[in-house]
């Protein structure tokens, strides 16, 4: 049995900055004194009044756990406690602490409302923040966006580039990823003319894109991909953010879908990108627009087979007497250099042909998937805490 006790949790708070007992033991001091902090709130002030003062004493590793383990309490007290913490040590420039600093904020940010996304915002504000703190403060931010009404929302965006200016060059690019998650359309020109003047914005805004949270960004994606006097590695990331868009299974509307995404299949010249497609679409769930997507693949796969198959037979016979000519006569260089050329027509022919039998099964199987995934329940703009990139389809392909 577990009895807080304020002399005990101290014995087990100096076992966990290694000031007693077995440094070893550490994890298990740490557990019990949380047990100790989530049963009474005395306690909790004790641990929490402990690592505000001893906070250099602390490694990465035992803050983050203990805060981890303080964070999960049920007690109402303890997110004040916790903001407490955050407060006494938010203001150093040591970036060791600023890393301790991220792991607090890391929990705070779910009781947190959207007055709070100015102090977040400056943050990325500072020039001398520790990555970690970059990273907490853009999932923070990103969290308190998405959780707005969607009115609230968009018009954030105005408050965002107020931020810019100060800015460090390198968080701008974690900027352009929140103003994605606003959706406010009159940033896309903007961001559009930005990358046009600076070239080397285009990799980072049309990534952001990709993150966008309606299919407004899709239409300035397709004219970036278009676009040759963009650098290759920027063209291929806007097709790769067409598709992280196209992967977030919204509601919309079949028509509109299939007018906005059918420059994706069109373009689609080879069996591999079809495939790779199908890859993709198939992560989504039972909607008109992504069975009829799907089916758009499936008789461009067939319609391409259907020109390949007599090809392909022709070719077949063309080898077989080119063959047997050369058998008759392995000596003669002509019959030779037909048969080679023959049987590599027919390698090319065949090769598409099995490229496109294996879209066509690729298709049948992503169909039988989607049609066993219901519709998700939940809003398809809302964040569920995952981490940067977590979605990509890219990523996950």
């Amino acid at each position: 049995k577990v009895v807080p006790n304020a002399e005990d949790a101290a014995l087990l708070l100096a076992n966990v900055r290694g000031a007693k007992g077995n440094r070893e033991n550490w994890p298990g001091a740490a557990h019990l004194v949380s047990i100790m902090a989530q049963m009474d709130d005395n306690i909790a002030r004790q641990v929490v009044e402990d690592m505000k003062k001893n906070v250099g004493r602390y490694s990465k590793e035992k803050y983050s756990m203990m805060v981890t383990l303080l964070a999960k309490s049920s007690s109402p007290a303890m997110r004040d406690m916790l903001k407490d913490l955050y407060a006494s040590i938010s203001d150093s420039k040591n970036k060791k602490i600023q890393d301790k600093q991220a792991v607090v904020l890391k929990y705070m940010r779910f009781a947190m409302k959207l007055d709070d996304l100015d102090d977040v915002m400056k943050i990325l504000q500072q020039k001398d923040a520790s990555q970690d703190l970059v990273s907490s403060a853009f999932r923070t931010a990103r969290y308190l966006i998405d959780e707005a009404p969607p009115a609230k929302r968009m018009a954030l965006s105005s408050k965002l580039l107020q931020y810019q200016k100060n800015m460090p060059e390198e968080n701008v690019k974690v900027l352009y990823k929140l103003l994605a998650r606003t959706g406010d359309p009159k940033v896309l020109d903007m961001m559009e003319k930005s990358y046009k003047e600076d070239p080397k914005k285009a990799l980072a805004i049309i990534t952001a894109w990709g993150d966008w949270n309606t299919d407004d960004a899709v239409p300035y994606l397709f004219k970036a991909w278009k676009d040759e006097s963009l650098h290759e590695r920027v063209r291929s990331q806007a097709h790769d953010s067409i598709l992280r868009v196209l992967s977030v299974d919204r509601d919309r509307d079949d028509n509109a879908t299939l007018k906005l995404f059918e420059p994706l299949i069109a373009d689609a010249k080879t069996s591999e990108r079809r495939q790779f497609l199908v890859s993709a679409f198939k992560r989504l769930s039972n909607r008109p627009y992504v069975i009829r997507l799907l089916g758009r693949i499936k008789q461009t796969a067939e319609d391409h087979r259907n020109v390949v198959e007599p090809k392909f037979q022709a070719a077949e016979e063309a080898l077989f007497k080119a063959e047997d000519k050369f058998k008759a006569n392995p000596n003669d260089a002509a019959a030779k250099a037909d048969y080679e050329a023959k049987e590599k027509i027919y390698n090319e022919l065949a090769s598409q042909k099995t490229g496109e039998d294996k879209v066509i099964t690729a298709v049948d199987k992503a169909l039988e998937k989607v049609r066993k995934t219901p519709v998700p329940t939940r809003k398809a703009a809302s964040s569920d805490d995952r981490e940067e990139d977590e979605s990509s389809v890219i990523k996950t392909i």
